[in-house]
C-alpha cells in the first residue's frame, strides 16, 4: 500500500522536469473577435493529472511564408514554445529550458525550417516548428559560443556572429564554416578596445552580401548620467557631434571621420572579405531591397534625437538633472497627446537614421520617416533588440566616497541648450535624497560636488550606468509605458507577405490617464520619474486601446472598433475585474492575434489571447 504522505512529499519535491504537459485544443474560432483560451493537461510521475489554464506567454510569432504556422514563447508551465501548424486550432508544447525565446528567423525558401533565438543560444527546426534542436556553435576554446546577432539570407543561408567570429551555414544549420569578423580578438587587458557585432543583416536581393555593425564592448569612462548632462550643457567633445548628427538636414552625408573599428562593414562573398562602409558609427541595421538603414545606437546620439523630437520634455529633464524641482503643469503640457501617427512610430519616432542606396558606399541622413517606412523597418528593429544579449560591464570600477547621499560626476556650471539653469548647492524644495530616479542613481539632487565630512579613503564600487531609465524620461512613449505595467504602448505586425498590416495604439483618453499618473508621480517626487504599476482605467468608456488595420502596407490605418469593444464586453474578464492592454501582436493573412494582460481584483496578473478574423469578401468579388 502506497504511503500517501510519502507520495505527497515526492510530488512536492518533483520539479517541472518531472512533469509532462499536453496542450488542449482551444475552442474553434468564430468570425470577428473571440478569446483563445490556452489550457493544458499536466501529468506528474505518471500518476497525477490535472488541467490548468495558467499558461504565461511572452511573445507570438507567425511565419510570413506559412500562414498556418504559429509559435509562441512560453514562460509557464515551463520555458519553451507552443507550436501550431493549423493556424491555432491546436498547439503542442516544446520545453527548451534556459532563457525564453525572444526572436524567430524563418527560412524564406523552406517553410519547414526556422531558428529560435534564446539568450545567446540558437535552436533549429526542420519540421515546421514541431521540434527544435540546439545548434552547436563552439568558440576557439571549444566552449559553447554566444550568438550576438543572426540573419537568414534570401538564399536560405544562415549566419551567426559571436564575438569576432562569423559562423556561416548553407545546409540549414547542420554544418558551419568559421570566418573572421573585421575586428581583432579581445586581449587580456580590460581597458584595451574590445568589440562585438551588434547587428547582422543580409541583402534581401543579392546572395552573399552581408552587413554587420560593430559595437564596443568597453563601457565609456564617464557614466551616462554625466554624459547626458554634458550633452545638454554642450560641455563635452561628443555633445556637438551628437547634435549635428541628430539635427542634420535630410539628405546630408554623414559627417563623422573614421577613427576606430566601430561602424558598418560589408562583405559580398558571404563573409570572406570585409570592407568598411561609409558609416563609421555603431548602428542597428535593417536591409530592404536596394536600401540599407542604419539606426544610430550610441545612447548620447539617441538622447540628442529625443531632445530634438520632444524639446519641451527635454527642457524639463535638463533642469531636473541640474537639481531643480519639476513644474507639474509644464510636464503635463510636454506629454500632451501627439496623435496616432506619432505614437505608431514607436522607437523610430525620434531615432537618428542614416540611409544608403549604393550598398553602403555612402550614407545620408534620413530625416523623418513616413508611416509606411516605419512599418517597413520597425518589426526587424524590435526583434533584433529583443534578442540582444547583455554583457557584463568591463570598464574599471569608479572611485566614489562611501558616504550615503554623496554623488560624484556632478554637472558643470552653465546652462542647457534648452535654456539656462543656474546652479544651486541645495535646490529649494527638493525632497531629501532626491526623487526615485535620483535615488536609483545613488545620490542626492545637489548641484556641486561636496567633500565628505570625514576623511575616509574612497570605496571602489561598480556604479550602474542607468542608460535606459534616463532615456525613458526623455521619451513620452517609454515614460508612459512605465505606468502601463511596462508594456509598450503600441505595436504592429505584418500579415505574412501581404500588404495587410495590423497595429494597436492607446486611445487618447487612456493616454491622458497615463499622463495624469506621471504628473502625480512627478509632483510627489519633485522630478519626472518612471512608474512601476498599472493605471486603473476601467472607467474609460472609450476603452484603453484600439486595433488598427491597413491594407496598403501601412500608408494609411483605420480603426477596427469591434475588437476593443469585444474585449471590453467579455464576461470572463468582467468577472475577474480585468481591463487588459495588448502586450504583443502577431498576424497572418487569415487572422490577427493579440496577447493581452491586466491585473485582476486579487492583484494577480491575467494574460490571455484574443483573435480577430477579418470579414471575408463575398464570393465572386
Amino acid at each position: 500500500m502506497i504511503n500517501a504522505r510519502a507520495v505527497a512529499l515526492c510530488a512536492s519535491l518533483c520539479s517541472l522536469a518531472c512533469a509532462s504537459h499536453r496542450m488542449l485544443p482551444p475552442p474553434a474560432a468564430s468570425p470577428g473577435v473571440s478569446p483563445m483560451p490556452l489550457r493544458y493537461e499536466q501529468t506528474r510521475l505518471g500518476i497525477f493529472t490535472s488541467t490548468k489554464d495558467d499558461v504565461a506567454l511572452q511573445q507570438l510569432f507567425a511565419n510570413p511564408a506559412a500562414p498556418d504556422q504559429l509559435l509562441a514563447s512560453v514562460l509557464r508551465p515551463e520555458v519553451g514554445l507552443l507550436s501550431s501548424q493549423d493556424g491555432g486550432a491546436s498547439f503542442s508544447f516544446l520545453a527548451l529550458g534556459g532563457d525564453p525565446v525572444r526572436a524567430m528567423l524563418f527560412d524564406p525558401l523552406d517553410t519547414r525550417r526556422s531558428y529560435a533565438r534564446s539568450g545567446g543560444r540558437l535552436f533549429r527546426s526542420e519540421d515546421s516548428g514541431r521540434s527544435f534542436a540546439l545548434v552547436e556553435l563552439k568558440d576557439d576554446a571549444g566552449r559553447p559560443a554566444r550568438v550576438d546577432a543572426a540573419a537568414v539570407a534570401g538564399d536560405g543561408a544562415l549566419y551567426a556572429a559571436s564575438d569576432v567570429t562569423l559562423f556561416a551555414s548553407r545546409d540549414g544549420g547542420r554544418t558551419f564554416q568559421r570566418l573572421a569578423l573585421p575586428v581583432p580578438a579581445p586581449g587580456k587587458d580590460p581597458v584595451a578596445p574590445s568589440y562585438r557585432a551588434r547587428s547582422l543583416v543580409a541583402d534581401p536581393a543579392i546572395a552573399g552580401t552581408l552587413y554587420v555593425s560593430i559595437e564596443s564592448r568597453n563601457r565609456p569612462a564617464a557614466p551616462f548620467f554625466q554624459r547626458l548632462v554634458q550633452l545638454f550643457d554642450g560641455s563635452s567633445s561628443e555633445a556637438p557631434l551628437a547634435r549635428r548628427l541628430a539635427e542634420a538636414p535630410e539628405g546630408q552625408p554623414q559627417i563623422v571621420p573614421s577613427t576606430d573599428r566601430l561602424g558598418v562593414y560589408v562583405t559580398r562573398d558571404g563573409g570572406g572579405l570585409w570592407q568598411k562602409t561609409g558609416l563609421p558609427l555603431d548602428s542597428w541595421l535593417v536591409a530592404r531591397p536596394g536600401e540599407l538603414y542604419a539606426i544610430l545606437a550610441d545612447p548620447v546620439v539617441e538622447a540628442a534625437g529625443l531632445a530634438r523630437r520632444w524639446p519641451s520634455l527635454a527642457a524639463y529633464v535638463s533642469q531636473q538633472l541640474h537639481g531643480y524641482r519639476t513644474d507639474q503643469v509644464a510636464v503635463s503640457s510636454a506629454l500632451a497627446w501627439p496623435g496616432r501617427e506619432a505614437i505608431l512610430g514607436g522607437p523610430l519616432t525620434a531615432a537618428v537614421i542614416y540611409r544608403s542606396t549604393d550598398g553602403g558606399a555612402t550614407f545620408a541622413h534620413q530625416g523623418a520617416l513616413s508611416l509606411a517606412q516605419v512599418v517597413a523597418l520597425r518589426e526587424s528593429l524590435e526583434q533584433q533588440k529583443a534578442a540582444r544579449v547583455a554583457l557584463a560591464p568591463t570598464a574599471p570600477q569608479e572611485d566614489r566616497p562611501a558616504e550615503k547621499g554623496h554623488r560624484e560626476g556632478s554637472p558643470r556650471e552653465g546652462g542647457s541648450h534648452h535654456g539656462p539653469a543656474p546652479q544651486r548647492d541645495q535646490p529649494t524644495g527638493a525632497p531629501p535624497g532626491g526623487g526615485p530616479l535620483q535615488q536609483r542613481m545613488g545620490g542626492d539632487r545637489g548641484g556641486r560636488q561636496r567633500p565628505p565630512p570625514e576623511e575616509k579613503p574612497p570605496e571602489r564600487v561598480q556604479r550602474p550606468d542607468l542608460i535606459e531609465p534616463l532615456l525613458a524620461v526623455l521619451d513620452p512613449l517609454r515614460l508612459l509605458a512605465s505606468f502601463n505595467g511596462g508594456a509598450p504602448l503600441t505595436g504592429l505586425a505584418h500579415a505574412g507577405r501581404t500588404a495587410q498590416v495590423y497595429a494597436y495604439a492607446p486611445t487618447e483618453a487612456y493616454w491622458d490617464k497615463l499622463v495624469a499618473a506621471a504628473v502625480v508621480m512627478a509632483e510627489g517626487a519633485g522630478e519626472i520619474s518612471l512608474g512601476d504599476s498599472l493605471v486603473d482605467a476601467a472607467s474609460l468608456e472609450s476603452g484603453l486601446f484600439e486595433l488598427l488595420g491597413s491594407s496598403d502596407g501601412g500608408v494609411t490605418f483605420a480603426a477596427l472598433p469591434e475588437v476593443a469593444a469585444a474585449v471590453a464586453k467579455d464576461e470572463s474578464l468582467k468577472s475577474l475585474g480585468v481591463t487588459p492592454y495588448p502586450r504583443v501582436l502577431a498576424a497572418t493573412p487569415a487572422q490577427a492575434l493579440l496577447l493581452l494582460a491586466g491585473r485582476q481584483r486579487d492583484a494577480r496578473v491575467w494574460r490571455g489571447v484574443f483573435r480577430y478574423l477579418p470579414p471575408q469578401p463575398a464570393a465572386g468579388k
